[in-house]
């Protein structure tokens, strides 16, 4: 571990002098093979592949300057004229809900999202246990080192694996991913992947505005909040 933080320490010492650019990363999956007999499950199955088949023609993008960053997804095309408007809507979500907003110096990562009608901004701290593995890819003209950890996103207890280059030396990612020592071009979970599709890098500064205009919760409050409104509707639902 040690000689894997020393390589990406000389790494940095020849780092492009650019902190600043616009990414636009990819989404790719993996569909379900030999769909279960259960009705139920097939179903289930079916509408994730469609969610992930909109999800391709998504756009997500990630802003960003030498302190913060903003990362958001724009929808292909309007919902009129769907074939599953619940897979399209799900799409949008696969990696994350809403919009995320982070600044190294304050550690601070802000998630504005919308639930129960109702506009949150959810207060984390950019902190992942990022596991650097010695496995090296190029993704595009930049070398990348391999980080694993827990997906802490994730409802089942998953690992989270990202691709980072310390080449674009900023903390920042897809997605609300972050902390490693370099720029996120890949970030994988389940069967779903966001890769790096092209990058504008400059020496201008890049405006990143903060999100506002939402209920401040923590992260925590914010799961217990979404908790309670499942098990809610699962007694309303077996009280029918």
């Amino acid at each position: 571990m040690k000689k894997i933080i020393m390589i990406i320490l000389l790494i940095n010492t020849n780092l492009f002098a650019q902190k600043n650019g616009i990414a636009e990363y990819e989404f790719s999956y993996k569909k379900f093979n030999n769909p279960p007999e259960n009705t139920t499950v097939a179903n289930a199955r079916r509408d994730a592949d469609m969610s992930a088949e909109y999800a391709t023609d998504h756009r997500y993008i990630l802003k960003f300057n030498s302190n913060e960053s903003f990362y958001y997804v724009e929808n292909s095309m309007p919902i009129d004229g769907i074939d599953n408007e619940f897979a399209y809507k799900f799409s949008k979500y696969i990696f994350s809900s809403g919009i995320f907003y982070q600044n190294r110096k304050t550690k601070e990562m802000l998630n504005k999202t919308v639930f129960m009608s109702e506009s949150y901004l959810v207060k984390d701290s950019i902190s992942y246990n990022w596991k650097i593995t010695s496995d090296v890819k190029y993704i595009g003209k930049f070398k990348c080192f391999k980080a694993v950890s827990s997906c802490k996103t994730c409802n089942k207890k998953q690992t989270l694996t990202v691709w980072f280059t310390p080449e674009i030396a900023v903390p920042y990612g897809p997605a609300g991913y972050g902390g490693t020592p370099g720029l996120i071009l890949e970030v994988s979970k389940y069967r779903y992947t966001l890769r790096l599709k092209k990058i504008k890098l400059s020496n201008k500064n890049i405006v990143i505005k903060k999100p506002s205009k939402g209920i401040l919760i923590t992260t925590d409050k914010f799961k217990r909040l979404q908790m309670e409104r499942r098990v809610e509707i699962m007694k309303n639902r077996s009280s029918h």
